[in-house]
């Protein structure tokens, strides 16, 4: 091999490697504005996915709000635990109200917890449960609630839809600043729903 070629063949292996570092250089403010919109478009799509998912929830859920309201003052004065229960509660939405303030996305799996417990003490309480129920997963406790208990469809949707959502906040496939603070607090407002229907359902 002579020089020549030798040099030919040097070029050739340089020149695209060269070529495409030179572009990058030359147009890195036009690229990095692309890739900021593309960013921001997946941000807004998981955060208008989550929002949608609420929308549809609240939608099935109206009403609610009323009816637990006068439930609560209507035994807030006959039955002494319904005081502490409502103070209770209330420390744990404030708690989720903190968290929200903070980390909208936290703020998701802190209320769920609340969903749970609930769907715990129901499966205990109406004892339907084959197996130790703490044991149970929350679907599992969701199933046996449809099984043997009066839970209607409406509400074994929602608490599903809420569980994967759940899921989702939880095992990041929401990013950070996808959910805002007002959107937790949305979810927190339909966790307590659903306490308020599990507290009520009972043995078929």
């Amino acid at each position: 091999m002579d020089w020549l070629t030798f040099f030919s063949k040097v070029i050739d292996s340089t020149i695209w490697p060269t070529t495409v570092v030179a572009i990058l250089i030359i147009f890195k403010s036009p690229f990095s504005k692309v890739f900021q919109s593309i960013t921001n478009l997946k941000y807004k799509d998981l955060s208008m996915d989550f929002k949608r998912d609420l929308v549809e929830l609240e939608e099935a859920t109206k009403g609610d709000d009323e009816v637990q309201e006068e439930a609560i003052e209507e035994n807030v004065d006959t039955i002494p635990e319904a005081k502490n229960l409502r103070i209770k509660t209330r420390s744990r939405e404030e708690e989720i109200e903190q968290v929200a303030l903070i980390s909208p996305q936290a703020a998701i799996p802190l209320a769920w917890t609340m969903v749970e417990y609930s769907i715990l003490k129901a499966v205990m309480r109406l004892a339907i449960s084959p197996d130790y129920p703490p044991r149970n997963s929350s679907l599992k406790n969701l199933e046996l609630l449809r099984k043997y208990a009066s839970l209607d469809n409406d509400t074994s949707h929602v608490l599903n839809k809420m569980r994967m959502m759940r899921n989702e906040a939880a095992h990041g496939k929401y990013e950070n600043g996808s959910i805002s603070t007002n959107e937790a607090l949305e979810y927190a407002s339909l966790a307590r729903k659903m306490v308020f229907r599990l507290n009520k359902i009972s043995r078929k």
